[in-house]
């Protein structure tokens, strides 16, 4: 049993656990043991969370070398950038997005003739944005 006057005078150090239950699963943090080593923390940890569990890998960490920052420092977790594009709610309407694009998708003839005035050399016959697809009353190539 500890007293708090070996714990104040450095003879026992608290370390977090964590334990990786399976290869394909992340550590997970299980809890925290106090010890005078990291050989004897793991000891202590084995005995505390993997009693009853197996266990792939087992972690254990001076908890003075765990970095922490709370919802209470503001300006460390504002948002720098507008990133709506990366999340999923963003993509709620993409199938009909998918289709709308599909339905003005050139066909390979709009698409050679396009390469022909293109590489013609008249101003007038370039390519300008809109020209050579189809709108959406036309008929589109079967299986697009």
């Amino acid at each position: 049993m500890t007293t708090d006057s070996e714990h104040s005078s450095g003879l026992y150090e608290a370390y977090e656990v964590f334990v990786q239950y399976d290869v394909l699963e992340p550590h997970q943090y299980v809890g925290s043991v106090l010890a005078s080593s990291t050989d004897m923390a793991l000891i202590v940890a084995r005995e505390n969370f993997l009693r009853r569990d197996k266990a792939h890998s087992l972690w254990v960490v001076p908890k003075q070398f765990i970095a922490v920052k709370t919802s209470e420092d503001v300006d460390f977790f504002a948002v720098e950038f507008d990133r709506d594009y990366r999340r999923v709610d963003g993509y709620s309407d993409n199938a009909r997005r998918w289709k709308a694009f599909k339905q003005r998708a050139m066909e390979i003839d709009e698409v050679v003739e396009d390469v022909k005035h293109a590489g013609s050399g008249n101003p007038e016959e370039q390519i300008t944005p809109g020209d050579g697809f189809a709108t959406e009353s036309a008929p589109t190539q079967k299986g697009r």
